[in-house]
């Protein structure tokens, strides 16, 4: 995932935020490491990165769907809900974390 990152240097990603209770499974331990090498790779390459609610891409689940259809992931139309969520709000940029190195 990382090396398509830093081949197409997009202007910006969305992440979906994670929020865990106090016990940490191994899958949810891996994803917490996933969000922070991206934080990490948005600093290297100076793309904004948006962490973003799961609650956001909810209200465009559906447009997602249409737009995919049928033979896709979950995965998939939950990322694209995302960019929905984001192309709606009207500046994509708004809530985004831009560091400097």
């Amino acid at each position: 995932m990382l090396h398509h990152i830093v081949a197409h240097k997009p202007q910006y990603l969305i992440v979906e935020d994670f929020q865990t209770s106090q016990y940490l499974s191994p899958q949810a331990r891996q994803v917490i490491l996933t969000i922070g090498s991206l934080i990490g790779l948005s600093v290297v390459l100076e793309v904004p990165i948006r962490i973003q609610a799961p609650s956001r891409r909810k209200a465009f689940i559906r447009e997602a769907t249409d737009l995919l259809g049928k033979a896709v992931t979950p995965h998939e139309i939950d990322a694209l809900a995302h960019l929905l969520s984001v192309k709606h709000t009207g500046d994509p940029l708004s809530w985004t974390i831009k560091s400097k190195v």
